[in-house]
């Protein structure tokens, strides 16, 4: 996870005698797939097997890194180009029933059976992303299916139960959507917790978190972790501590909260974990910040005459392809064609997207 777009997404109330309270934020995390963002992706309709529908889950793709916002989808190869293979198989269903015989308050002997449907299904899909005839990168996602439903009859089992389409559509969907997250960054929403229990302070600085008053969160428990007698209370508002600094994305700090809880108490799995979701999350971080400072950096596009001439950046190794992202400086740019005489030319990049107009002459 990377910075937080969204602090206080929803905070539940306690529930119960539930010790923990669950936390809602929404973050930015960078693509998972892929470590540089492109500067456009053309998403072409995906081949399809089975009860599946290429175009449908291409159309998902294109909306879901549109909605993002990080990345220009485009109606024409510019940049790379997404391509993929959905496969979606028919929905299984199984019926059953149960019977038992029981006996009511006058002794009298009764009889009853229960009707159960169970549905199942599974999709895949496989995408790859292009950059001419270079793979970028690529993956393959899996979704399963499996949910069972009952009633006194079979016709009440199978009208609670999903229809197929609906069960394939979401299906599809989730496997859109996780093609989404590999190839662009992304918001995703994470659940934290917060201990609440052994001290009144814990509860107070959860109705301040419930608020948005992260400060005075921060202010109760600091003054619980220095001056509470229990250990355990002490231990838990150091963990909330870190929540707090979690849900701001301040996760080196929340590492050092983590880290101090995890000392008074060792060997609780909370905290644990919590050390090593921070841990990540700094590291994810880092890599968004380095995406985010290579997307700043200009870029090239050369438009030229014949459409089909070969370009080469001469000074550099990576191959040329449109809209390509450089560092500043100058770059020896050389366009050919077959029967046509060649150009060559110096272009200063400097910021923003610089676009080189070249229309090769025959000799």
């Amino acid at each position: 996870m990377s910075r937080v777009t969204l602090t206080a997404v929803a905070l539940a109330a306690g529930i119960g005698c539930a010790s923990t309270v669950p936390y809602v934020i929404e973050v930015e995390a960078p693509a998972r797939d892929l470590h540089q963002t492109p500067s456009s992706i053309y998403v072409q309709d995906f081949s399809s097997q089975g009860r599946a529908d290429g175009h449908a889950v291409a159309e998902i793709v294109r909306n879901g890194i549109a909605r993002e916002g990080f990345i220009a989808v485009v109606a024409r190869p510019q940049d790379v180009t997404l391509q993929g293979d959905l496969r979606t198989a028919a929905v299984g269903s199984k019926t059953r029933h149960t019977s038992r015989q029981y006996k009511d308050a006058q002794g009298r002997t009764h009889h009853s059976t229960t009707y159960y449907i169970r549905k199942s299904a599974a999709s895949s899909l496989t995408y790859s992303l292009q950059r001419g005839a270079t793979r970028v990168t690529g993956d393959t996602f899996h979704e399963s299916f499996d949910r069972e439903w009952s009633g006194d009859s079979p016709q009440a089992a199978a009208a609670k139960a999903a229809p197929d389409e609906q069960i394939l559509g979401t299906l599809v969907a989730s496997l859109a959507n996780r093609v989404v997250a590999a190839v662009s960054p992304h918001r995703e929403r994470r659940t934290l917790r917060l201990e609440k229990r052994g001290h009144p302070g814990l509860g107070q600085g959860i109705t301040y978190m419930k608020n948005g008053r992260y400060d005075q969160a921060l202010s109760i428990w600091t003054q619980v972790a220095q001056q509470a007698a229990e250990p355990k209370a002490r231990t838990a508002a150091l963990y909330n501590m870190g929540v707090v600094k979690e849900a701001q994305g301040d996760f080196r700090t929340a590492f050092a909260y983590f880290r101090e809880a995890d000392k008074l108490l060792p060997g609780t799995e909370r905290y644990i974990q919590a050390l090593t979701r921070a841990e990540a999350e700094k590291a994810e971080q880092e890599l968004l910040e380095q995406q985010r400072a290579r997307d700043t950096d200009p870029s090239l596009t050369v438009r030229a005459s014949p459409t089909e001439s070969r370009i080469r950046i001469m000074n550099i190794a990576p191959p040329y392809h449109p809209g390509m992202r450089l560092p500043g400086g100058r770059y020896d740019v050389l366009v050919e064609h077959p029967g046509f005489a060649p150009h060559r030319e110096w272009v200063t990049l400097e910021r923003g997207a610089v676009v080189l107009d070249v229309k090769l002459d025959h000799p």
